[in-house]
């Protein structure tokens, strides 16, 4: 027994879930000079009218700025600059804004609100952008999320936090069709007095997003996979990993996707290895954010071994800074992950199936400088986990800190990050805490090996935060010189 509680205490350490916590939503605020409310020509009026009545009522000035979408970052500048002195800028572009059908992350208010920031940064404007979104985030299990895309925004906001500090203000969402909690906490929240810079406005009061420590396990529902089980990147680093996990488990017949399928570095090896372990494998070329591809995969999987579960573990990781980035080029990054996401999602929503695993990534959890690329579409996922969960649908979206041996935790990122404490992950360990989050149907795990004296160090070097107040260690760990005024 004693080997089993230690490799239990030592999956336990790497668990965490985000939760939404009543935050006092500060003193009634007192704001000084002009706002402006960025918003597009069509933005409801009743949204943009309930948000300048906030401003105004609380003393600022509000001029709007009404943008073309797209309209790129050096003619924004120009607008800033002709506007003189400006207190603060509120975004409203996300406002009533539908999740585009061609791809998820093709969104004027993403490429829009990039373009925002590095034209602040241009014109010099050292006071905060805040942004709204509506119904981005479900504040626990009995809200829906009705745009996973807009949690691209949040995705990518976590990250300018870090990076521009001195532009940033925080994310604002507010419940899809009512303007009655824009009206009643904005003022107070954009004020910044209660320290908090992801909040969701809610009808009986403001939540502020907070890690947790995950529960101890204790479930007698084991998952275990049964006929076919489909791994998209199946013949990458982790997707291999998974694949090996899987096939111990005792999976009959295990469908591995990527790009180049049979033609994949190593294919034959791990097909022979997995065989080995018991599970006869398929590997098969798809492009996953190909539709009809899809389709044809799904429907070539024999009745004698159903499918039964997906784990999309397709990625690519774009490392780059805010300043290099544009809504395109996120969407690009993205593409694998999100469309792939979404076509498995629709393709198989109708099939009895155990698990719907999408691998999400610390970037999204926390934000990480560098990951503005990588991280919306890891939030998206979350989103759509969620969303799938609300349906009555399995879902899992698990957000992973870096695994050892596997593509991501190469080179120059996993190196930064392992400074700042993020610490690789041995396959096996990282396999247990998946089952251990199948076992208890958890959607949003976070897994991930943070040492938290280091990471917050660097974390909060440039910007305080609250997001890891409710972690034990991490209060212990907080550099005490943070609670002091500088």
């Amino acid at each position: 027994g004693s080997h089993m509680s230690t490799e239990v205490d030592e999956v336990s350490a790497l668990r965490y879930r985000i939760e939404w916590r009543p935050t006092g939503a500060g003193e009634p605020a007192r704001l000084d000079g002009t706002w402006l409310v960025a918003k597009y020509a069509g933005t409801a009026d009743e949204t943009s009218t309930a948000a300048r009545e906030a401003l105004e009522s609380a003393g600022a000035r509000v001029r709007e700025l009404v943008v073309d979408a797209r309209c790129g970052r050096d003619e924004l500048a120009e607008r800033l600059r002709s506007v003189g002195e400006v207190a603060g800028v509120l975004s409203l572009l996300a406002v009533d804004e539908a999740e585009p059908e061609e791809a998820p992350l093709a969104l004027a208010s993403l490429a829009d609100t990039l373009s925002l920031v590095q034209a602040m940064v241009s014109a010099e404007l050292g006071c905060p952008l805040w942004t709204v979104t509506e119904s981005a985030v479900a504040t626990g299990p009995f809200e829906r999320v009705r745009n996973a895309a807009h949690g691209a925004l949040w995705g990518v906001g976590r990250v300018i936090a870090l990076e521009n500090p001195a532009v940033w203000g925080g994310l604002v969402d507010v419940p899809a069709g009512s303007v009655a909690e824009l009206a009643r906490h904005l003022a107070a929240v954009v004020s910044g007095g209660a320290g908090e810079d992801q909040l969701a406005l809610r009808a009986d009061g403001v939540y502020g997003r907070r890690w947790v420590r995950a529960a101890a396990p204790a479930t007698d529902d084991e998952w275990k996979p049964t006929g076919t089980v489909l791994v998209t990147g199946g013949t990458g680093g982790v997707g291999g990993q998974i694949a090996r996990w899987l096939a111990r488990r005792g999976a009959p017949h295990l469908l591995l996707v990527s790009r180049s399928g049979p033609d994949a570095d190593g294919a034959g090896e791990l097909v022979a290895e997995l065989e080995a372990l018991g599970a006869r494998t398929t590997v098969a070329a798809c492009d996953v954010t190909d539709r009809e591809s899809v389709r044809e995969l799904l429907g070539g999987i024999g009745d004698d071994v159903p499918l039964s579960a997906v784990f999309h573990a397709a990625a690519t990781l774009d490392d780059g800074t805010v300043d290099t980035l544009t809504g395109e080029r996120i969407e690009r990054a993205s593409r694998a992950k999100v469309l792939g996401a979404r076509n498995l999602h629709e393709l198989t929503r109708e099939l009895d199936l155990t698990a719907f695993v999408l691998f999400s990534s610390f970037a999204s959890a926390f934000g990480a400088p560098g990951l503005g690329g990588y991280a919306p579409g890891n939030a998206y996922l979350d989103g759509l986990a969620q969303q799938r969960r609300s349906d009555g649908l399995p879902a899992t979206a698990v957000a992973w800190g870096t695994w050892a041996g596997s593509g991501m935790a190469e080179g120059p990122v996993a190196d930064r990050f392992r400074r700042h404490g993020v610490i690789e992950m041995p396959p096996e360990t990282a396999c247990r805490a998946l089952q251990n989050a199948l076992d208890r149907a958890e959607v949003c795990p976070i897994v991930i090996d943070v040492r938290w004296d280091r990471f917050l160090l660097a974390y909060t070097a440039q910007r305080p935060t609250r997001l890891f107040d409710e972690i034990d260690d991490a209060r212990r760990a907080a550099p005490q010189a943070a609670a002091e005024p500088r």
